[in-house]
């Protein structure tokens, strides 16, 4: 039986919500790989701590997203998808998932985060939200933007509605390994070790989140 048209943009719809893994590198950017690194080793012959391996990695990186085999990084990351691997009375350690627009090889980010938890910290536990309801709200939000596309309005601030439902948690809820989304108001690319999280979602819930 074939899937209706709009039962495909409501797959895509709840797809926006999990960010994909890295993709396998191509024979033709593996081609390109191999020239490019030959090319950085071949203008590096000494490394000082002025010049690092991962400003070389980074350097590289940014060469082969201006040849168009990687997105561009974006200006600014507030929410991320990480997993636990410390847990302290008032700070999580988290190590940021791979992934080709916010963590292309690891790179981007250092080896770890801290994330601070504070009063003003949501915790909350997600869970997929009823088909039947999250349809209803699709098709709500796809209507009420053509409407305004029609009288030509903006439609910027209409919010896309989330296949999720949340529920607040403990910190005593959170365990090593868990797969979570950390939300800040601290852009991650920062380069910076030590952020506040706004909202602090246990994933583990969401099949196939990841």
């Amino acid at each position: 039986m074939k899937k209706s048209k709009n039962s495909s943009s409501i797959d895509i719809a709840k797809k926006m919500f999990k960010l994909k893994p890295v993709l396998l590198i191509s024979f033709l950017l593996g081609i390109s790989v191999f020239f490019l690194l030959g090319y950085y080793i071949g203008r590096t012959p000494v490394m000082s701590e002025e010049l690092s391996e991962k400003t070389i990695q980074k350097e590289f990186l940014d060469d082969l997203r201006l040849a168009g085999l990687f997105r561009p990084l974006p200006l600014e990351v507030n929410d991320i998808v990480a997993t636990i691997v410390k847990i302290e009375k008032n700070s999580i350690l988290i190590q940021p998932k791979e992934n080709e627009t916010i963590n292309p090889l690891g790179t981007t980010f250092p080896d770890g985060l801290s994330i601070t938890i504070d009063s003003n910290t949501k915790l909350l536990l997600a869970q997929e939200k009823d088909q039947k309801l999250f349809t209803e709200e699709y098709n709500a939000f796809v209507e009420e933007r053509r409407k305004l596309i029609q009288k030509g309005e903006s439609s910027r601030d209409i919010k896309m509605p989330e296949p999720y439902i949340y529920k607040e948690i403990a910190q005593k809820d959170f365990n090593l390994q868990d797969t979570i989304r950390v939300i800040t108001k601290k852009n991650f690319l920062n380069n910076d070790k030590y952020f506040t999280a706004e909202r602090f979602i246990l994933m583990n819930d969401v099949p196939n989140f990841y």
